[in-house]
């Protein structure tokens, strides 16, 4: 943005306006090494002397080659407009400031709220995962393999995330939510050896995929959405609660899932092999669960969903 300036030189004793000097400006572009604009004195007029097209810019003015410093104290710096919120920047009536077009650039480091900065620098800065979780609710952590840990907000893995919720000093009054992206390998998932806290629900946002052993399971921990695979034998049990979530089992061997006092609604077991089986610890208590050759106790509390089920063994077949 270019304006024009003007400036009026006087004698300091008696006011009288000075002519035939030679007036010029250097700016802090090149550290005001250069002349950059010589001004022109304006005929009938002692004294005063007109820059044009000068960019918005901190100059210096030098009188006669000589660093002219009289008005403007020591530093001799000053901006080539008389006044710089009627050319540049402008009020509206709510006490907006109007940059009438112009631009905002030289943003070093905005640190306060009330600081400017770019479109460049903002999405740089604040337009990342690490700001975005400082919405999460209290008492929520999020979990996805692809992204760095940030403390106490992020974690790529669940065992970092519950661990974390554990030294909070969860209790059955301070319940902390765990929510799990799928695993960017479909196969494994997140293939950890897992062991849970008391009063923490794991979420899956969407399907997700744990294999790995897994233990520490309390009457106040809560899973769903999760297909916990396993190659081996595997117990869910202390009165933990499963919701939309399922068991599969891997590989050729003869082995089982063991449920032991459990609560589960609307679960299943995926088998990969005709050894595979579920059994029951007793004291379960389920809804819709759909299975395959499941052996019931009769401390179970059983409600069924009749698909894909056979050689079902229930001392009490009627629901309670």
């Amino acid at each position: 943005m270019a304006n024009s300036a003007t400036i009026i030189l006087r004698d300091l004793t008696t006011g009288a306006g000075r002519s035939g000097l030679t007036v010029k400006l250097r700016r802090i572009d090149d550290n005001f090494s250069s002349d950059y604009k010589t001004a022109s004195e304006i005929g009938g007029k002692p004294g005063v002397y007109e820059f044009t097209d000068v960019p918005f810019n901190k100059y210096k003015l030098w009188v006669n080659g000589t660093e002219e410093n009289s008005f403007g104290g020591s530093s001799g710096r000053w901006w080539p407009v008389d006044d710089l919120d009627d050319v540049f920047l402008k009020k509206d009536a709510e006490g907006h400031w109007d940059h009438q077009s112009g631009r905002v650039f030289n943003v070093s480091d905005p640190v306060s709220g009330l600081d400017v900065g770019d479109r460049d620098y903002n999405d740089a800065r604040y337009l990342q995962i690490a700001n975005y979780v400082n919405f999460l609710p209290p008492n929520t952590l999020l979990v996805n393999n692809l992204l760095s840990d940030i403390a106490g907000k992020v974690y790529n893995t669940i065992q970092e995330a519950v661990n974390y919720a554990a030294s909070q000093g969860t209790w059955q009054g301070n319940w902390w939510k765990i929510f799990v992206e799928p695993h960017s390998n479909s196969d494994t998932g997140y293939n950890e050896n897992l062991t849970f806290q008391p009063s923490i629900k794991i979420i899956g946002l969407g399907l997700v995929k744990i294999s790995g052993s897994v233990s520490g399971f309390s009457q106040y921990t809560s899973f769903e959405n999760i297909q916990f695979q396993h190659s081996g034998n595997i117990t869910f049990n202390s009165s933990a609660v499963f919701k939309n979530c399922n068991f599969r089992l891997t590989g050729s061997s003869s082995v089982n899932i063991t449920l032991n006092s459990i609560v589960g609604l609307n679960c299943g077991l995926m088998t990969t092999h005709a050894n595979h089986g579920i059994v029951s610890g007793g004291n379960n208590n389920l809804s819709g669960w759909t299975n395959k050759e499941f052996s019931y106790q009769d401390t179970d509390k059983i409600y069924l969903s009749l698909l894909n089920i056979s050689n079902v063994d229930i001392a009490d077949p009627t629901p309670v």
